[in-house]
């Protein structure tokens, strides 16, 4: 008998657990204060092979239990990892994308249908639906956007082939109302769901809003979809439009497209000539922030790099560039990457790149979170914040102002998150002097939710058919709970701030290998789990110019454990074998090295205090 290489759907017979049953046994896990715990990672999982088996009659039952409200969002998540022709039908008879009341709950789907591990079809036409429909809350709009890329690009990664009708519709939707813009804020929105989305057939347009915008976040916004690309679609003409936004040959640009125009040039093999002109370009000292960001990014490149490295060397033998009026430059500007953690085969690693006005002032900061192997890198997480024209607010000297800011845009400051490669909506915290003040005056002294959520991380099962007719079947799953909270407290007094942002994480990764036959039995069952926080502090002195700015980035104590259970049995034998190995591994609480300058700063403010 010929035996299946797919998956069989196997439905529960005797002593069968229902989802209503699970969710009863984990009610008090699935509470929000968990989140970000292994314990409702685990619960997560095995909700979600319960969901997988459950008809869309008694999912609906399970929603409407008024018992269910408090936890009603993690059931959600819950639900659109299932990923069932039962599960989105249910939730799109539950949810209405037109109430306004419903809208925390409708972006709360969006985030857990954004990581979608096998997306259908159908899936994306119903998203397209609810795009082309033109919901009227802009920021579930943008929501919608931003995950119908990112479904199509993991749908676009797993197919032999992209070119569908449903995709043609999806990339035409996208450009017609990109094109129908009229505002920035709608460029932006659009230009992100193409980024998610990684069209290689969007270049020549992103090329044009990259380089013809006057609006600083809709360049860089454009630019970042174009690093997204895979570098076979870097091609000469895209290099030559990020040389001439970045030396500025036609028109100026602010300092935040042109360092994203350089980050594009430094990760597509730049060549000798192209390397030589960006290091003479920092001989400038107008915009000395400028210099300073560009030389610490080609410095952090240089580390794990060894090409470019090589062709640097080649470029400072060069006696006007290799000297004391280039190299040492005034700014606080500073990017900076070192290992978060290392092992034998994998390492994670932390980067911040800090970017400041000719003030003092934070323009835009990044932190990245990458897991790199042999071959590939993993993003982790992006966190993002941008200030944009803030010194029009606290009374920046115009001797310090960049040239190239506009100074009739309207000061604002917001967030950016990716997580795992897919962009999220970005929080806009204030916008103008009256938004200021009411977030001054608003700002959280306890810690505050920003995101939360729970998504899947693994998903795959796999039958190997041996050579001697044995079938192995390996299963795999793991599961991310996360929740980015932070607090600020300002002081207008002594016009001063301190901010925590908290990332925390759990996490949990489960597989089984089995073969199962008449005659013999053999398994084995592994998990890991654990969980973590990364707490960044950030404090600011702004009783005076230049302001002082004190970073510092700090992991808690946390524990790694990971179980293994092995079993073999069969008839000839009137005994089974089995056994288990369960270690878990302390880990120290750890600061994190950053930049000699911010260090100074830090020691500076600690003696003042």
């Amino acid at each position: 008998m010929l035996l299946s290489s797919v998956e069989e759907n196997q439905q529960c017979t005797t002593e069968c657990v229902t989802a209503a049953d699970l969710i009863e046994k984990y009610r008090d896990t699935l509470d929000n204060k968990n989140m970000a715990t292994p314990q409702l990672a685990e619960a997560f999982l095995e909700l979600t092979d319960s969901f997988r088996n459950t008809g869309k009659p008694a999912l609906l039952d399970i929603m409407a239990n008024t018992k269910n409200i408090d936890i009603l969002p993690q059931l959600i998540d819950v639900a659109a990892a299932a990923q069932t022709s039962a599960s989105q039908d249910m939730l799109m008879h539950i949810l209405t994308f037109d109430d306004e009341d419903y809208v925390e709950i409708s972006e709360r789907y969006l985030l857990a249908v954004a990581f979608s591990t096998h997306p259908s079809e159908k899936l994306m036409e119903i998203l397209l639906e609810l795009v082309n429909k033109n919901v009227p809350n802009e920021k579930l709009r943008e929501s919608l956007g931003l995950t119908l890329g990112a479904v199509v690009n993991t749908y676009c990664r797993q197919q032999t082939t992209c070119d569908l009708e449903i995709i043609r519709n999806i990339v035409a939707s996208f450009l017609d109302k990109l094109a129908a813009c009229e505002d920035n804020i709608c460029r932006t929105m659009h230009l992100g769901a193409i980024s998610n989305a990684r069209l290689p057939g969007a270049v020549s347009v992103l090329l044009q809003f990259a380089e013809d915008s006057t609006d600083s976040i809709v360049g860089t916004t454009a630019i970042k979809a174009l690093q997204r690309l895979d570098q076979q679609y870097i091609s000469q003409r895209v290099k030559a439009t990020m040389s001439r936004i970045y030396h500025q040959n036609e028109r100026h640009y602010d300092t935040t497209v042109r360092t994203a125009a350089l980050d594009v040039l430094l990760r597509n093999k730049p060549s000798t000539e192209e390397l030589r002109n960006i290091l003479l370009s920092i001989t400038d000292q107008v915009e000395f922030e400028m210099s300073t960001y560009v030389l610490a990014k080609l410095t952090n490149f240089m580390k794990y790099d060894l090409e470019l490295r090589l062709l640097v060397r080649q470029v400072l033998r060069d006696i006007r560039i290799n000297n004391y009026r280039l190299l040492p430059q005034k700014g606080l500007s500073s990017a900076v990457t070192n290992f978060l953690a290392e092992t034998v085969d994998t390492n994670c690693t932390y980067g911040l790149f800090m970017e400041n006005s000719n003030a003092g002032i934070m323009k835009q900061s990044t932190m990245d979170v990458d897991l790199s192997g042999r071959q590939h890198t993993l993003p982790i997480m992006s966190f993002g914040l941008y200030a944009k024209n803030l010194g029009a607010l606290i009374g920046e000297d115009a001797e310090n102002t960049d040239s190239n800011e506009d100074a009739d845009t309207e000061p604002s400051v917001g967030m950016s998150l990716d997580l795992m490669g897919v962009s999220l909506r970005p929080i806009e915290f204030f916008r103008g002097q009256t938004g200021l003040m009411s977030a001054v005056w608003n700002a959280p002294s306890e810690p505050v939710s920003a995101l939360q959520g729970s998504v899947l991380i693994h998903d795959h099962i796999q039958r190997i058919h041996l050579q001697n007719g044995v079938v192995v079947q390996l299963a795999i799953q793991g599961c991310v709970s996360i929740d980015i909270s932070g607090s600020i407290s300002i002081s207008l007094w002594n016009r001063n701030s301190h901010s925590v942002v908290y990332n925390s994480g759990g996490l949990v990764v489960k597989g089984t290998m089995k073969i199962d036959n008449p005659y013999f039995q053999s398994s084995l069952e592994f998990s890991a789990q654990s969980a973590a926080q990364i707490e960044f502090t950030t404090d600011v002195d702004f009783y005076e110019m230049p302001f002082k700015m004190c970073l510092q980035m700090a992991q808690p104590p946390f524990k790694f454990s990971h179980f293994i259970s092995k079993y073999e049995g069969s008839k000839s034998f009137k005994t089974a074998y089995k056994s288990k190995i369960s270690r878990t591994r302390e880990l120290n609480g750890v600061s994190f090295i950053l930049h000699p300058k911010n260090s100074n700063q830090c020691r500076v403010m600690i003696a003042d205090d």
